[in-house]
């Protein structure tokens, strides 16, 4: 086999490469998300999770496809049950449901987030956009935080929603901060943070930086922080 044939044959395999990843990308832009009915038969299209290029599908069971309404892309009900993602959300009342806020319901003193129960309690339900907690659970999403006190819980952060903290403990992403010290803990501004010990940027602590002296400096273009020591910019030290 010659240079030239070798070199036509790679160019055919790379061109039939463009050409079905070109195919597979225009199937998923014309791809219906979300609960799709064809007949008597309902499909949930999940665009939060795509293999090789293929949208996951799943067929709902039970459902009354003529009384299909979709809420959301996340949420559906028929005149029997309540969707999440697909799935029935066991409990739930189709004729009472009612959005909160996105992938937040109630139905009565209910309150689900997507498809977990995070509270039965709703007049003292509280939520942040990430955490969720009553008088007595909190979660970080979908996962239950079992340590956290929920009835001295707060959320210090409803920006990135990292940091939270209860008597006994500060939390961040839902997992306990050991280093953090929960009671001096602060919000300085943009995404600095310090405690009596240590001065953050976003999570990460900013080595040598000294909280006693830190302050934010305004910058339109960046976040500037200044200590007795030097200056950081976007939580990095520029000087020494």
């Amino acid at each position: 086999m010659n240079l030239s044939t070798i070199l036509l044959s790679i160019a055919s395999v790379i061109l039939f490469i463009i050409l079905f990843i070109g195919f597979k990308i225009w199937q998923l832009s014309t791809t219906d998300f979300g609960y799709v009915t064809k007949g008597s038969e309902v499909y949930y299209y999940d665009m939060s999770k795509i293999d090789n290029l293929r949208v996951h599908k799943m067929k709902l069971k039970n459902v009354d496809a003529n009384t299909l309404v979709e809420i959301e892309n996340m949420y559906a009900t028929d005149k029997n049950q309540v969707y999440c993602e697909g799935h029935v959300l066991e409990g739930a009342n189709p004729n009472t449901i009612e959005k909160l806020d996105y992938a937040l319901y109630r139905d009565g003193n209910t309150v689900y987030y997507m498809h977990i129960k995070v509270s039965e309690d709703y007049p003292h339900f509280k939520h942040d956009g990430i955490y969720s907690w009553d008088k007595s659970k909190v979660f970080y999403s979908t996962e239950e935080i079992k340590e956290a006190d929920a009835q001295s819980f707060e959320s210090l952060d409803n920006i990135m929603m990292f940091f939270a903290r209860d008597k006994n403990n500060m939390y961040i992403r839902g997992d306990i901060f050991e280093e953090a010290d929960s009671p001096s803990f602060e919000h300085l501004a943009h995404a600095y943070w310090k405690d009596k010990n240590a001065v953050y940027y976003s999570t990460d602590k900013i080595p040598g930086a000294d909280p006693a002296s830190f302050v934010v400096i305004e910058d339109e273009k960046n976040h500037v922080g200044k200590d007795k020591f030097r200056t950081y910019v976007n939580g990095k030290p520029i000087d020494d």
